[in-house]
């Protein structure tokens, strides 16, 4: 998938519900290096920041940019930080 049809893609609730429960399972880095020009400084508080615009906002592009911030902290926690799951 390129990454122009990436940033098209409408959200899905399942996609939206599958993002919830990975950052709410997972323990999250006080600071992470998103790429080279994002350093994230608080990891907790731009999760939540970012799954509020998802729930609030309609389907265009302020959801669509949340969608992906999500994203990439995703796949940069799994392959540079491993996933830590938070005991239950």
């Amino acid at each position: 998938m390129t990454k122009s049809s990436e940033m098209d893609k409408q959200p899905n609730e399942t996609e939206i519900q599958v993002l919830e429960s990975f950052f709410a399972e997972t323990e999250l880095p006080d600071t992470l290096q998103l790429n080279t020009g994002v350093r994230v400084t608080n990891t907790t508080f731009y999760v939540k920041a970012n799954l509020t615009i998802i729930q609030t906002a309609g389907n265009g592009l302020a959801k669509r940019t949340a969608m992906d911030r999500l994203r990439e902290l995703r796949e940069v926690l799994i392959r540079e930080q491993g996933i830590r799951q938070r005991k239950r």
